[in-house]
């Protein structure tokens, strides 16, 4: 629903999806029930062997392009919620310089700046410091699924 509602609405396909440590559980599960296979991965390169046993879904595909969305862990979201954050704009959008090609940047207001701090001791404590600011350009390309079933 929340990428068709962001293709149908604004043409924003390009997405990667955040969840938490339940969410991500629960969509594995979804995914591979039914499966009586035992998961494991084996790569081999350049002489080493490397066994790989667990199972987690690492992408969807975008019902409506076909697209792989990376399905990402974030530590700090509640249960029962699911990010979906715009990556990329379709080029219909920069007609104009007024949305950059990317929807979020970091903008540095003070570059590394040394401060002294104040004198309680015998021994000088000097500090360097940054002042920046994360700016998205697109916000209607962002979306957050609520109370989703945590069962």
């Amino acid at each position: 629903m929340a990428l068709a509602d962001r293709m149908d609405k604004f043409k924003i396909s390009q997405m990667q999806i955040w969840a938490g440590t339940k969410q991500i559980q629960n969509i594995t599960a979804k995914v591979t029930a039914g499966s009586s296979a035992t998961p494991y991965m084996i790569s081999v390169a350049s002489g080493e062997v490397n066994l790989t046993g667990g199972q987690r879904v690492t992408s969807y595909s975008h019902p409506i392009t076909g697209e792989k969305l990376p399905i990402r862990y974030h530590p700090n979201l509640p249960q029962g919620v699911i990010i979906f954050q715009c990556t990329g704009l379709p080029a219909d959008y920069f007609r104009n310089d007024a949305i950059p090609e990317n929807p979020f940047r970091v903008q540095e207001w003070l570059s590394h700046t040394s401060i002294h701090w104040p004198e309680n001791t015998f021994q000088r404590d000097v500090g360097v410091v940054t002042a920046e600011v994360y700016q998205g350009f697109v916000p209607f390309g962002n979306c957050a699924l609520t109370e989703c079933a945590t069962t």
